[in-house]
């Protein structure tokens, strides 16, 4: 007799523990009643996409010792400075590659650099062949003169900052 009292008891915890976890069935604002027990999750993390966190965004040797993110100007010939590229407006800026336009100032080397003169205008740059985070090449599509008989040039950049 004294089995029947601890089946009662065992069957009366098993039935009280299936109630605890019955669904809810509280109707929502549409009228339809909830299948889920209520929630208790936080709300969804939301990124700024506007910014990007110091650190983390691509790069390119802009003054030949300092790596930028959207340089007004690029010194892209660290010796003699025989090509600048100034009032740099970014339109794109990516981990692979960057479009923009500003202003070009050339040497032109012919017959030599201190003789040969210099080119000034405009153009569209690309930026791009990442190397880690730093940009290795510019590709300048020009805009009106073509100051060597073509519509683009490439040219690389440095990656390595200039010793001080």
């Amino acid at each position: 007799m004294k089995r029947l009292p601890l089946v009662v008891l065992a069957l009366l915890v098993v039935v009280g523990v299936a109630g605890c976890g019955g669904k809810d069935t509280t109707p929502l604002a549409s009228g339809i009643p909830s299948t889920t027990a209520p929630s208790t999750t936080l709300p969804p993390i939301t990124f700024d996409t506007t910014t990007t966190p110091v650190g983390t965004e691509a790069t390119v040797l802009a003054d030949c010792r300092t790596f930028q993110a959207r340089p007004a100007e690029i010194i892209g010939a660290c010796g003699d400075a025989g090509i600048i590229f100034s009032d740099l407006r970014w339109d794109t800026w990516q981990a692979s590659g960057a479009t923009g336009t500003g202003s070009v100032h050339l040497l032109l080397c012919d017959p030599a650099c201190a003789s040969g003169g210099a080119y000034d205008g405009p153009a569209r740059v690309e930026l791009g062949r990442p190397v880690g985070r730093t940009f290795s090449e510019i590709v300048v599509t020009w805009v009106g003169t073509q100051p060597f008989g073509h519509p683009t040039d490439t040219y690389s950049l440095p990656t390595e900052p200039l010793s001080p």
